[in-house]
């Protein structure tokens, strides 16, 4: 297993006390306007990264979208194909036109 999957597989608890830890670990020896360096760099990179999430997860979900009304669309007609069949299909009284 990679690192990077144990890492996405941390329970929410754990993966909070980790930046705890972490961002409290690298306040030590930086100055204040060093922190605050630091600090506002790696905001960026998580806004990046939160920009780029939420753009691919709204272009799949509208991908997923078209391919649901794709799929919807097929179904009616498929739908409607049945019962036409059914229809062509279906038991007709006979009636004997000679009246006998």
């Amino acid at each position: 297993m990679s690192l990077t999957a144990r890492f996405f597989d941390l329970p929410a608890e754990l993966m909070t006390a980790l930046g705890t830890v972490l961002g409290f670990a690298l306040t030590g020896g930086l100055t204040y306007a060093q922190q605050n360096s630091l600090g506002n760099w790696l905001e960026l990179i998580g806004q990046i990264l939160d920009t780029n999430a939420s753009q691919g997860q709204l272009l799949q979900a509208n991908d997923t979208s078209r391919r649901l009304d794709a799929m919807e669309r097929e179904l009616a007609a498929l739908r409607q194909e049945l019962a036409r069949l059914q229809g062509s299909t279906a038991p007709t009284d006979a009636v004997d036109p000679g009246g006998a």
